[in-house]
């Protein structure tokens, strides 16, 4: 393994067909020695036989705090572009563009005996599934466990200045992760992200397990390990915002503009929101303008606009004008629902809100709002088969009784 003092040149890594080792020179913050030497050295790792020594020696490790780096604020479809990880015993980055493949890491990833250490996992784990067809198991989300707490503020650098005296750079937050080679300040930034998380980790289950919240924890960390694959909905004006002010035609026109634009995202690999944003695609669904000149009016389109789009912006129009009106779904009333469903439900949340402000937990978090419309809905006999369907031990716990009060006691004079 070639190892470095440094890295010689600040804008890109030294080539090298080797897993390489890198000692940054960096200040660290005041933390034990071993999390410091996390923190100074790594492996970059971008080729086929890096990965599979990398496998291995994360095979004999129980544990690994994983995120992942994407660009999506840069690309149609998403990438992974960078896959860290850190154990105790290794510190890497995964540069998944040059590999194109993670197989050698699903193993790990998907043992359940071995924790996996996210921040705000939902959507890295979405990414992996979707991407690279990989289900980690044996999921630990510090967010989640942070909001277990009832800590308010979430974000990652948050937590480690509270809990370990650690501050993270956070200006690349926003960054391209696509682009090669990764600037320095870039690398270090990604090592950061996964080098204090272990530590981060034991300090935040060390403070459930002595207030009796593990359990809770545990029952989202399972949930998570359930979500869905990242999936990309094809653009659809009813489910558009904005769409309520247009008429039946408008929406139709919206529905043209929104398909056009998709294309055009696809066509030149950008987010659909670098092309043009949804509000002045709304502005063109309401205005409806005949010609260019009168486009130019719309808020949102520039001259530079005009002249690149302003053509096939005038066609998605007119082919909008020339479909069928869009109207509106009607909206289900709660008058379809059993008599009384509205006010348990009513009832429900304010059970659930009141016992969320009494734990400092998101009321979200406690129960979300669609178990509770399951629950205002579910006949007498059921409901408490349908509780313990719906609800993990500790929530039964916290809000069994109140809640079977309110679903058999409540509603006899609500009408609808």
């Amino acid at each position: 393994m070639k190892s470095y003092s440094g890295l010689r040149d600040s804008s890109h890594f030294p080539g090298s067909s080797q897993v390489r080792e890198f000692t940054q020179k960096s200040d660290p913050p005041v933390l034990p020695q071993h999390h410091l030497e996390r923190a100074r050295q790594f492996l970059w790792v971008d080729e086929p036989a890096q990965l599979q020594e990398l496998a291995s020696r994360l095979s004999t490790e129980s544990r690994v705090a994983v995120d992942l780096e994407a660009d999506s604020l840069y690309r149609y479809r998403e990438r992974i572009c960078l896959v860290q990880l850190c154990s105790s015993g290794v510190t890497a980055l995964v540069d998944t563009l040059a590999l194109g493949d993670l197989q050698p890491l699903r193993l790990m990833l998907e043992d359940a005996s071995k924790e996996k250490v996210f921040h705000g996992a939902d959507y890295d784990l979405r990414l992996l599934k979707a991407v690279a067809g990989i289900n980690p198991r044996g999921v630990f989300d510090t967010m989640v466990a942070a909001q277990c707490l009832g800590v308010r503020q979430l974000g990652l650098s948050d937590l480690l200045e509270a809990r370990l005296g650690v501050r993270l750079e956070k200006k690349f937050q926003r960054a391209d992760w696509g682009k090669r080679p990764l600037p320095q300040a870039m690398v270090q930034y990604a090592v950061e992200d996964t080098c204090y998380l272990l530590a981060l980790r034991d300090s935040l289950a060390c403070e459930l397990e002595a207030r009796g919240r593990m359990e809770w924890a545990r029952g989202h960390f399972l949930n998570l390990e359930k979500i869905e694959p990242l999936r990309r909905e094809p653009p659809d004006a009813l489910r558009t915002h904005g769409a309520r002010q247009l008429d039946d035609q408008g929406r139709a026109v919206l529905q043209a503009l929104l398909e056009w634009r998709e294309e055009e995202a696809r066509r030149r690999d950008a987010p659909v929101f670098k092309i043009l944003s949804t509000e002045t695609l709304v502005l063109l669904a309401k205005e409806r303008p005949r010609n260019l000149q009168a486009m130019l009016k719309t808020s949102g389109i520039t001259r530079k606009v005009l002249n690149l789009w302003g053509e096939a912006l005038a066609r998605a129009i007119e082919e909008g004008l020339r479909r069928p009106p869009l109207p509106l779904p009607r909206v289900p009333s709660y008058r379809q629902n059993p008599p009384g469903s509205r006010r348990r439900l009513l009832a429900l949340k304010e059970i659930r809100d009141q016992k969320a402000n009494q734990e400092g937990l998101p009321p979200g978090l406690l129960c979300p709002n669609s178990v509770l419309q399951a629950l205002a809905i579910t006949p007498p006999g059921e409901i408490q088969r349908r509780m313990e369907e719906l609800l993990r031990p500790w929530q039964l716990g916290l809000l069994g009784s109140a809640f079977v009060q309110a679903l058999l006691g409540g509603g006899r004079k609500d009408r609808g």
